[in-house]
């Protein structure tokens, strides 16, 4: 990837929160809206996974900068590129999704996960300091496995409407 102007990393560490922040939210409100209890142990375990790599971007943005306030950081606009731009149509609270809502619901996801991949792996060759690329090859593996665990549920979806039994140990 060419670049017109020097990246920081903590601009990089920065748009990786904000998609972070992403999931979160997103995962976590998916959870609220699914009817199946695979479907919704699934959308809470890949929300925590979120909230934890969020917190390790934290940490490192903290290090980097002592006392910095994250919020203040300006995300590197070309990884931002990933988030969807359309807000996904939840239904009203307590109504449950369609499964036809679940399967584009699940495509979110998996399209952010995909990018997600791309995205670590390319700021990762970008960052000099090894202890922030190694971060960031961890959570390009991470993301990898999300995104087999969201093609396994779009699989089973779409041919017969259920989702993949995902049961996280701490989920019981």
């Amino acid at each position: 990837m060419a670049l017109s102007k020097p990246i920081s990393a903590l601009s990089i560490l920065a748009a990786a929160r904000q998609i972070e922040i992403f999931g979160i939210q997103f995962y976590s409100k998916v959870a609220t809206c699914v009817e199946d209890e695979n479907g919704k142990a699934l959308m809470r375990s890949l929300g925590a996974d979120e909230r934890t790599h969020k917190e390790t971007i934290e940490e490192v943005m903290e290090h980097l900068s002592p006392g910095l306030d994250l919020d203040s950081v300006e995300p590197e606009k070309q990884f931002l590129d990933i988030l969807p731009e359309k807000v996904f149509p939840f239904p009203p609270e307590g109504a449950c999704l369609t499964v036809a809502d679940e399967i584009r619901a699940v495509n979110i996801g998996l399209d952010v996960e995909i990018a997600s991949v791309k995205m670590y792996q390319e700021a990762s060759a970008m960052v000099d300091d090894l202890k922030i690329k190694n971060i960031l090859i961890t959570l390009t593996r991470i993301e990898e496995k999300h995104k087999i665990l969201l093609e396994s549920s779009l699989m089973l979806l779409k041919t017969d409407g259920s989702w993949y039994a995902y049961t996280p140990i701490l989920e019981g």
